[in-house]
């Protein structure tokens, strides 16, 4: 997985998604099983990516553009989370603000939830 630190085009494995990528193209890149809707309301919807056996991959989309994308380990243990997800930031280049957006770690102290956000303008 990795980032590209110009025009924030993140890719996994074959796939490419670009902050420039509406609803409708990114479904056309996955079948139905691969793109799951997870919730979706007046403005914001919610997809899971299920092309890893290692990731949770999921897209928030408002008003069809994508918002921000969300990367999680699944699988592992809570003693491991910490590391896995500094693998994944090296990936990414680590944490940084760009042009287009940024790469960040969501940490959220009172459910004890952390995952990497690839938050876009």
């Amino acid at each position: 997985m990795t980032i590209n630190v110009k025009n924030g085009e993140f890719q996994f494995n074959k796939w490419i998604l670009s902050p420039e990528d509406v609803l409708n193209e990114i479904k056309n890149k996955f079948s139905s099983n691969e793109f799951e809707l997870r919730l979706k309301n007046d403005q914001w919807a919610t997809y899971r990516l299920n092309i890893s056996e290692e990731y949770i991959i999921n897209i928030f989309f408002l008003n069809e553009k994508i918002e921000f994308i969300e990367i999680y380990p699944k699988n592992i243990t809570e003693d491991k989370i910490e590391h896995a997800l500094q693998i994944i930031l090296k990936d990414l280049d680590g944490v940084k603000n760009y042009s287009w957006g940024k790469v960040e770690l969501n940490v959220d102290n009172k459910s004890g939830y952390k995952s990497i956000v690839i938050r876009y303008h």
